[in-house]
């Protein structure tokens, strides 16, 4: 992801940090520190 920043290429931020959230909401389970570094990169 650096070197995707570092050119101006869209990160795959979702695709890595997406299905943590998104399952810790389903199932209840918090996601504090994927949720922060998923928001601060975004």
């Amino acid at each position: 992801m650096q070197k995707d920043r570092e050119l101006g290429r869209p990160l795959e931020l979702d695709a890595i940090a997406g299905p943590i959230v998104r399952g810790g909401r389903r199932h209840g389970v918090p996601t504090p520190h994927t949720s922060i570094l998923q928001s601060s990169l975004g």
